[in-house]
């Protein structure tokens, strides 16, 4: 049995994973699994949720992260885990950032509440209207930081407008999730020293 607040953690951890992956997806193939894009930008909304488990799709419970975040701590071979993990410590560190300047706090607040009635207009969290405004308040905020994430893939994949609003979109839910994490007690040395506990509740998550 694994304490609620461990399953939380790790939850909000698997989160900026799975916008890691999904962001490593888009930029090197263009494509995304449309159930995972879709939860990881749904989470953006969810600003008063009573646990963790409320940020995520009640089936999915970021499930493409959590099998990316055991792939990416378990010293695999595998040639994206390095991108995974590279992506994840970058949205840490810039959540970091922003959460001491209370000024971009205040933006993100009084912008998400604007966009969710927005989405509820469209009808949907993923119309192209919708993701176009995630991309740009990513870019006026996070995207202000010395720390700048920097997305490697194909130029071509990179370059057009639309993937350039979702690759941001989905930074941000990264983000979102960092604050998650934080909020609960994450930190980034956690990844190295903390390892084998976050990989134990991470796998007894995939089991369920």
């Amino acid at each position: 049995m694994i304490d609620k607040k461990q399953h939380d953690k790790t939850l909000a951890l698997a989160g900026i994973f799975q916008a890691a992956n999904l962001v490593d997806s888009l930029s090197t193939t263009g494509e995304v699994p449309e159930q995972s894009f879709t939860e990881s930008i749904n989470s953006i909304f969810q600003t008063n949720p009573q646990s963790v488990s409320e940020v995520f799709d009640a089936e999915c419970q970021a499930e493409l992260g959590v099998c990316a975040l055991q792939i990416a701590l378990s010293n695999s071979q595998d040639k994206y885990a390095a991108r995974w993990l590279k992506y994840s410590k970058a949205l840490i560190r810039v959540e970091k950032i922003i959460s001491r300047r209370h000024e971009l706090h205040s933006i993100i607040k009084t912008r998400i509440e604007h966009h969710k009635r927005h989405s509820d207009l469209f009808g949907s969290v993923t119309s192209r209207a919708v993701i176009s405004k995630l991309g740009s308040l990513y870019v006026d905020t996070a995207g202000m930081s010395k720390h700048r994430i920097i997305v490697r893939g194909r130029p071509s994949l990179l370059m057009t407008p639309v993937q350039k609003e979702k690759l941001c979109a989905l930074l941000f839910a990264g983000i979102r999730s960092a604050h998650l994490w934080r909020e609960l007690g994450g930190s980034e040395w956690e990844l190295t020293f903390r390892k084998k506990r976050i990989l134990s509740t991470a796998h007894s998550m995939s089991h369920h």
